[in-house]
């Protein structure tokens, strides 16, 4: 583990972080020794940081923490997962930030989850009682305030199921607990808009730029209910860990694992492209 480009497993109690969730993180799946889909990650962000006005280093500050970290490596490793995060840093009491000078980054090493039989499988899911409040400010961003999700995952647990469906205040479909949703209906691939609350994903997001190229739909993003998704030909969640998903079984209603939800599975469980170079992280490195 990393803190600030050093070998620590400490933060300090007056970092905001910690006493006011002031910050964000990503979740990056990590094969081959290369982050995948970097580009979509690192752009995120950046927008993150814009939108909380939290001063962010420069990507080759990360690149060389990256290789810090992969030193460390006693053996090569097929798949992992790097968390990033980064707060606005220490301050003092009170939620005015005007004392912070330095953000915090922390960077370490996870397992990859066991999603292969998931997805070959496919997800049992249940519509949950926990709804999104609106976060309009908010909304979108991967903050560290995640205490509704907590909250969600407490509800989905008691399930049994693999994933729940969250619905907002108005009774839309906004996301899963921890994926963003996406149907199959009349031809046409919808996922739910974010403008009152929920993640928008890393994953979601490279969808949203090539599922035209891989199955013919371009994703519409527009507000539905559960109804809507009780009626759909294919239903799937996805996230840059879990990758695409198809959904078999809402309650007790079954749904066909469809060749839409295939292809683009397929086509995710691919190297990525734009995924870090490494020269480029050699020659940063020094």
């Amino acid at each position: 583990m990393l803190v600030n480009g050093e070998p620590n497993q400490h933060i300090s109690i007056f970092d905001r972080g910690l006493a006011y969730g002031d910050g964000f993180f990503e979740t990056i799946y990590c094969c081959n020794e290369a982050m995948q889909n970097w580009l979509y990650h690192w752009q995120r962000m950046r927008e993150s940081a814009e939108r909380l006005n939290i001063l962010l280093p420069d990507e080759s500050t990360f690149l060389v923490d990256l290789e810090k970290i992969k030193s460390t490596f006693s053996t090569p490793r097929f798949e992992w997962v790097i968390k990033i995060v980064v707060t606005r840093g220490v301050g003092g009491r009170g939620y005015s930030p005007n004392k912070c000078e330095t953000p915090t980054r922390i960077m370490y090493v996870g397992d990859m989850p066991p999603y292969e039989a998931l997805r070959r499988r496919g997800m049992r899911v249940s519509l949950l009682k926990y709804e999104l409040q609106t976060e309009p400010m908010t909304a979108g961003l991967k903050h560290l305030n995640r205490l509704p999700q907590v909250l969600a995952k407490t509800e989905l647990d008691g399930t049994g199921c693999d994933e729940g469906i969250v619905l907002n205040s108005k009774g839309f479909v906004r996301e899963g607990v921890s994926s963003n949703i996406f149907m199959i209906k009349n031809d046409r691939l919808l996922t739910a808009p974010l403008y009152d609350c929920g993640v928008a994903g890393v994953l979601r997001r490279k969808l949203i730029d090539v599922s035209s190229d891989i199955c013919g739909l371009s994703v519409e993003q527009v507000d539905f209910t559960f109804g809507d998704i009780m009626s759909a030909e294919e239903v799937f969640f996805a996230n840059s860990l879990l990758g695409v998903c198809p959904v078999k079984e809402i309650g007790n209603t079954p749904f066909k694992i469809g060749e839409t939800t295939r292809r683009l599975m397929e086509a995710c469980l691919q190297a990525d492209t734009s995924q870090v170079n490494e020269s480029k992280i050699k020659e940063i490195s020094g």
